[in-house]
């Protein structure tokens, strides 16, 4: 039986440029412990570089080509939305790769739903409550992290909407 050994470097371990088998059978320790193992289940791993892989982990050009995907994803999906739905998806696109006309669409969508809210009277803005918590949340995650400025107009509306409300927490200081 073969046993493989993995790269902690623990007492001498073997160097990690050893050659494994493609298969071979699984071997469980207890080290003398009452240990029961239950519903076990395994996969293979990724080819590691030695092997011509590269476990998991994407260069910086591969990382910055999968982002350009994921943002050009979300900005179709979002042509299929409408209103504050289509908004908050482009946005969370701003987190994958900026885009002035993509948040310039976004914030209009936006501000036009502010616009139809200013109208609405006590009950029917209660029906509001997840729309405004939800884009509370993204422009407050996208100021947080530099995707927009800190002060950003549209976003202290919703802020001061969804605390007149008592629609999120406000930090004590």
């Amino acid at each position: 039986s073969t046993q493989l050994e993995g790269g902690g470097g623990y007492k001498a371990r073997k160097p990690m440029n050893r050659a494994f088998p493609d298969v071979g059978r699984l071997k469980l320790q207890d080290h003398g412990s009452p240990v029961r193992f239950r519903n076990i289940w395994y996969r293979p791993l990724r080819p590691r570089p030695l092997d011509g892989g590269n476990d998991g982990f994407l260069s910086p050009e591969a990382t910055l080509a999968k982002r350009v995907e994921t943002a050009s994803t979300l900005r179709e999906q979002a042509q299929s939305l409408e209103g504050v739905d289509k908004a908050l998806v482009l946005l969370e696109s701003l987190i994958y790769q900026l885009s002035e006309s993509a948040q310039l669409e976004a914030e209009t969508l936006v501000a036009d739903y502010l616009k139809q809210l200013s109208t609405q009277s006590g009950t029917s803005i209660q029906a509001e409550k997840k729309t405004v918590q939800k884009l509370h949340g993204a422009f407050t995650y996208l100021k947080k992290y530099g995707f927009i400025p800190k002060v950003h107009g549209l976003s202290g509306e919703i802020q001061a909407l969804a605390i007149e409300n008592g629609w999120v927490k406000t930090k004590k200081r």
